[in-house]
C-alpha cells in the first residue's frame, strides 16, 4: 500500500509507521510546507498522534 493511500484511507498503523520512519519533525515540516500554518508548536508537543489529526 502506498503511504498516500494509507493516509487518505485513515489507516492508523501505516500512517503511524510512516511518521515514525520519516521522523516527527520531518512530517511536521511537510505539513507546514503544505500550508498548515496553524501548527506552530514543536514536534514533541503533537507527538505521533499528529498524523491522526491531533494537531490543534
Amino acid at each position: 500500500m502506498l503511504a498516500k493511500e494509507a493516509l487518505a484511507s485513515s489507516l492508523n498503523i501505516p500512517a503511524i509507521r510512516l511518521v515514525r520512519d520519516l521522523g516527527l519533525a520531518g512530517f511536521l515540516d511537510v505539513l507546514r510546507n503544505a500550508g498548515f500554518s496553524s501548527l506552530n508548536q514543536n514536534a514533541s508537543y503533537y507527538g505521533l498522534g499528529l498524523v491522526l489529526g491531533n494537531g490543534r
